[in-house]
């Protein structure tokens, strides 16, 4: 693509706009809209991590990073948490017997079970005290 005086406006603005906090700055061929800077950023990869609790982290992820409501998050979290309890050959049925047998198994600290039975009480205030 040449060089042209619109392009060179356009560059202009772009790099104003990275100099301001906060601003996105764009990159344009004609009038589409190429990249945006600075790219919004992504969430951890981790190796290992089973596909289903990977795709709850990220929608929890994304869903704390568009401001959505605590109760919004705090719901996902606790899907999170389901989909983690999931991954294991649990004979138990609810939240709080998973959370339990995953303590008595040696498979997760007493510190990590607290802090998974705070996050599913509030979970559960999250999407039964609206009703």
């Amino acid at each position: 693509m040449a060089f042209t005086l619109e392009n060179k406006s356009k560059f202009m603005e772009m790099l104003k706009a990275r100099n301001k906090p906060n601003a996105p700055a764009l990159r344009y061929r004609g009038s589409r809209i190429l990249e945006v800077y600075p790219a919004a950023p992504q969430p951890r990869q981790y190796e290992g991590v089973p596909p289903k609790v990977a795709d709850a982290y990220h929608n929890l992820w994304k869903a704390h990073r568009a401001g959505l409501t605590a109760d919004a998050v705090v719901s996902m979290a606790r899907i999170c948490l389901e989909a983690i309890c999931a991954t294991f050959d649990l004979r138990k049925s609810t939240l709080i017997k998973k959370i339990d047998e995953l303590l008595e198994e040696g498979l997760i600290t007493k510190h990590i079970a607290d802090w998974a039975h705070n996050l599913r009480t509030l979970g559960n205030k999250a999407i039964h005290e609206t009703e």
